[in-house]
């Protein structure tokens, strides 16, 4: 989830609200879509660990906007340019 809103606050249009939680930030919506993705057989749900079941590249279905997005903020966050910020901002 803080991923999510790590990523989420650069958009100019944010798909997901968040409110203070105990544990960080939390989004009502965001939770309800992983569940429904568990659901749809997509997602499983390991302890606090999503694990994706689903073999397809959803990428390809993507406006080229958003895939771009993702693919930016994957590579950003994932020990690269924010590696070291972002480990700090989700502790």
């Amino acid at each position: 989830m803080k991923l999510l809103l790590l990523a989420l606050k650069e958009r100019s249009e944010p798909l997901y609200s968040f409110i203070p939680y105990k544990f960080g930030a939390y989004s009502f919506l965001a939770t309800k879509d992983l569940h429904a993705l568990v659901a749809h057989g997509i997602l499983a749900q390991h302890e606090n660990d999503w694990i994706l079941k689903d073999p397809t590249d959803h990428l390809t279905v993507l406006k080229a906007e958003d895939r771009a997005f993702i693919n930016a903020s994957v590579r950003e966050y994932s020990l690269g340019v924010r590696g070291i910020s972002c480990t700090k901002a989700t502790g």
